[in-house]
C-alpha cells in the first residue's frame, strides 16, 4: 500500500509538475506576445512621432522661410522710404538755397514776399506729394511683407491633421 501511495504521490507530483510547466509555458507565451505587442506599439508610436517631427520640422522651416521673405520685403520697403525722404531733403535744401539767394537779391518787399510765398508753396507741395508716396510705399511694404507670412500659415494649416468632430 505504501508503494501504491508513493506511486500515486509521484503521479500527482508529475501531473502537478506537468500542469505547472504548461502554465509556465502558457505564461511565457503570453508574456512573449505582450512584449511583441508592446514592441509593435512602440515601433508604430516611434514611426508616428518621426513623421510628426518631420512634419513639424517642415512647418518650422516653411515658417522661417516666410519670415525671411517678409523681412526682406520690409527691408526693401524701408530702403525705398529712406531714398524717398533723402531725395526730399536734397530737393528741399536746394530749393531753400535758391530761395535764400533770391531773397538776398530782392530789391523790394514785394519780391521778398513773392519769393517766400513761392518757397512755402513749393515746399508744402513737395511735402504733401512725398507723404502720399510714402503712404503708398508703406502700404506696399506691409502688403508684400505679410504675403509670405500668410502663405506660410496657409501651408501649415493644410498640413495639420483635422480632428473628427
Amino acid at each position: 500500500m505504501a508503494d501504491n501511495t508513493t506511486e500515486k504521490a509521484q503521479q500527482t507530483a508529475r501531473k502537478a509538475t506537468a500542469a505547472a510547466e504548461e502554465t509556465v509555458d502558457q505564461g511565457a507565451q503570453r508574456v512573449s506576445e505582450t512584449v511583441e505587442k508592446i514592441g509593435d506599439t512602440a515601433r508604430r508610436a516611434s514611426e508616428t512621432a518621426s513623421r510628426s517631427s518631420e512634419e513639424l520640422l517642415t512647418i518650422g522651416r516653411d515658417n522661417m522661410e516666410g519670415v525671411a521673405r517678409a523681412s526682406q520685403a520690409m527691408l526693401q520697403g524701408a530702403s525705398e522710404l529712406g531714398s524717398l525722404w533723402a531725395s526730399f531733403w536734397n530737393e528741399q535744401l536746394t530749393t531753400g538755397m535758391e530761395a535764400m539767394r533770391s531773397l538776398a537779391e530782392s530789391d523790394s518787399w514785394d519780391k521778398v514776399l513773392q519769393v517766400q510765398n513761392e518757397f512755402t508753396r513749393s515746399s508744402l507741395d513737395r511735402v504733401f506729394s512725398r507723404v502720399v508716396k510714402s503712404t503708398e510705399v508703406t502700404a506696399e511694404m506691409l502688403t508684400s511683407s505679410l504675403a509670405p507670412l500668410q502663405e506660410s500659415a496657409r501651408r501649415a494649416s493644410e498640413r495639420m491633421p483635422r480632428r473628427a468632430g
